[in-house]
């Protein structure tokens, strides 16, 4: 099982990483560890369901964050789909459509 990382340097390279983005076109970026954002979406659900697909083809985990300071795990490395409770993250649920 994985567990909150307070540092960047620590995610596992190949994971995915959805950053809540708050520049001028808020949304949810997509990378691959440790690279720059690829992928832009208007809703964290957007993102999940993305990086869900891509987690399950390449055994990587998937990983979340905020503020940049600490993650949070959103999926494991399997692909398979993580527990209602470990996907909520609080302040990201959207009701954009």
């Amino acid at each position: 099982m994985l567990h909150p990382i307070n540092s960047a340097t620590k995610l596992p390279k190949g994971d995915l990483l959805i950053t809540r983005d708050r520049s001028e076109r808020p949304g949810y970026a997509i990378s691959t560890i440790p690279g720059p954002p690829q992928i832009l979406h208007r809703t964290y659900d957007q993102a999940l369901v993305i990086a869900r697909a891509w987690a399950a083809l390449h055994a990587v985990a998937i990983w979340f964050t905020d503020d940049g300071k600490s993650f949070k795990p959103v999926g494991p490395a399997d692909g398979s789909p993580t527990p209602p409770s470990e996907t909520s993250v609080k302040g990201t649920q959207s009701t954009d459509a």
